[in-house]
């Protein structure tokens, strides 16, 4: 049996009666061929004109066969006529409409110059000379028996009567083994194989990941700025604390407060409790020098120093909880002058209640305080902002920041204000199991290496977290992939991927977040909604059958 690319014709062709004649061959060739042959229908082509011009074409038909080469064809319907005065050829359908249409023997002769020229490219073609053909199909009409000009022999044209009784034939004497040289050799399996590698290999093109991050990316940066109409209603109101679950944009929030706040000239201070973040802010605010920014723990330690408070640090929570929260209580009162207008605190969940006692002595009379906080009871208890505060609730109930597939994990590791899910779709959590003999470092350094590699993600937007110390797998992943670069969150480097702990990194994010399970992971709701939540647009999660399964049927405790 014949073997037909495509093995149909589509119905939009059939029912194009421009097309009724190609139609009428493609049948003829299905039915009279039989097993070795192979046809081409319409296959377009590309090339160059002799002076280097590109030129486009199409093949209505090619006809091969491993012992007898190739025949390419060119059909055309109605009554035809050439006018050699004008090289003007036409075509006269049913009706007596006549159609201006092109040399077919032209077409013919220049889509096999063409096509043996991208043959030759493949490495299936043969080297030797095959036996390469012609030919012309007018199935409406009758072509007189002597040659049609000194390129147009009669035996190129298949004419109707040819076409309704003796088409077989005229296709078996256009490639007959006498037809070819003598030094022509069949095409063989490796030249019907090159044909269809070039006239009929299938296309599966890839979607790299890196499209979707910045599509999502920019979904994302578009949603948050219409959240900023949030700071226009609080103006007005001397303290606001905001909350909202993770992926609400609290940061982006507060740093769009401070920015606002330096444009009108008041004095403002920022303060975060993680240090990573509190370096990734100051490369935010890079272009506002007038906003410190501080980690708590750093101001305390800052102001005790510029007060000439002698401060010596020793080991234990006391140093973090009591001593240093003293000493910057202190230095409010020696530093009388040291004031700020407008004081903005993130992560204010993580904020012990006497430090509030201790940030609010360098708020000027009727200053500003703006605190944004994680209000997520299901990890952080029932929290609330001391009394003292006197702030006013502003709630946030969007998720603006976390594609909805990430949303759907950290929604089952939180409870608090309800949260509605705005983000892009993104993909679908990747759940990446390591077989029981096989180290994490295995699973993910493959992944990382897709990640960079065939998703084309930067190095930049990827983070790699674990519950436990990082260091160790950080060294592993370095002898992994020496072409990569892996440094810690604190990293001055642009284009690196990050490796560190989930509390190190948290308040931080990422467009792509590979999470390194481990026993301390399955056991922690907090570091399961710290670390799911830093995903932008990909969330992949590398761990063992067992830590997989207590991970994806995590709910609220």
């Amino acid at each position: 049996m014949v073997k037909m690319w495509p093995r149909t014709i589509p119905p939009d062709i059939r029912n194009f009666p421009m097309r009724n004649a190609e139609c009428k061959v493609f049948d003829k060739l299905e039915s009279e061929l039989g097993p070795g042959y192979v046809v081409f229908y319409s296959r377009p082509w590309h090339g160059l004109t002799p002076q280097g011009n590109e030129i486009d074409g199409e093949c209505d038909f090619i006809v091969a066969h491993p012992q007898y080469g190739v025949l390419f064809i060119e059909v055309k319907g109605g009554v035809i006529s050439h006018d050699p005065a004008s090289s003007k050829w036409t075509s006269t359908d049913r009706y007596q409409i006549v159609h201006t249409i092109k040399n077919p023997v032209e077409q013919a002769r220049s889509s096999k110059h063409n096509l043996l020229r991208k043959l030759k490219d493949t490495n299936s073609w043969p080297t030797h000379w095959v036996h390469l053909c012609h030919g012309v199909i007018f199935p409406d009409c009758e072509v007189p028996a002597h040659d049609l000009g000194a390129d147009m022999p009669r035996e190129i044209f298949c004419d109707g009567n040819q076409f309704n009784n003796s088409f077989k034939t005229w296709i078996k004497d256009r490639l007959c083994p006498n037809a070819a040289a003598n030094n022509c050799n069949p095409i063989g399996s490796h030249g019907i194989a090159a044909l269809e590698e070039l006239l009929a290999q299938p296309i599966s093109l890839h979607r790299p990941l890196i499209f979707d991050v910045d599509d999502n990316d920019r979904v994302i940066t578009a949603l948050t700025q219409n959240q900023f109409i949030i700071l226009n209603s609080i103006q007005n109101i001397r303290r606001a604390a905001i909350s909202g679950g993770a992926g609400t944009g609290k940061t982006v929030l507060a740093q769009e407060e401070a920015i606002r706040c330096s444009k009108e000239e008041l004095s403002t201070l920022f303060v975060c409790y993680n240090s990573a973040l509190a370096k990734q802010i100051q490369k935010d605010l890079a272009d506002y020098p007038d906003i410190p920014v501080h980690t708590f723990h750093s101001l305390c330690g800052y102001l005790a120093r510029e007060s000439g408070q002698p401060l010596e640090k020793i080991p234990g929570k006391d140093f973090y909880d009591e001593i240093l929260p003293e000493a910057l209580i202190n230095a409010t009162e020696i530093l009388s002058h040291m004031k700020y207008d407008v004081i903005i605190v993130d992560e204010g969940q993580d904020f012990r209640e006497h430090w509030w006692v201790a940030l609010d002595g360098l708020l000027k009379e009727n200053a500003k305080l703006r605190v944004f906080w994680d209000c997520n009871q299901a990890v952080y208890g029932e929290p609330s902002l001391p009394q003292d505060t006197n702030s006013i609730d502003i709630p946030l109930n969007k998720n603006l920041r976390n594609s909805k597939h990430i949303f759907d994990i950290i929604k089952t590791r939180y409870k608090g204000t309800p949260l509605h899910p705005t983000g892009p779709d993104g993909y679908p959590v990747e759940w990446l199991k390591t077989a029981d003999i096989t180290p994490p470092i295995d699973v993910t350094s493959i992944t990382i290496k897709r990640l960079i590699e065939k998703e084309k993600i930067p190095p930049k937007d990827i983070a790699i977290l674990i519950a436990t110390e990082a260091e160790q797998l950080k060294q592993e992943l370095i002898v992994r992939l020496p072409d990569i670069s892996f440094d810690n969150s604190h990293t001055d480097q642009s284009d690196c991927v990050v490796v560190d702990t989930i509390r190190r990194f948290k308040g931080l994010e990422r467009p792509i977040v590979v999470i390194v399970a481990t026993e301390q992971l399955t056991t922690n709701q907090q570091l399961q909604y710290i670390g799911f939540s830093r995903a932008r647009t990909h969330l992949v999660i590398v761990g063992s059958n067992n830590d997989l399964s207590q991970l994806s049927t995590t709910q609220i405790v």
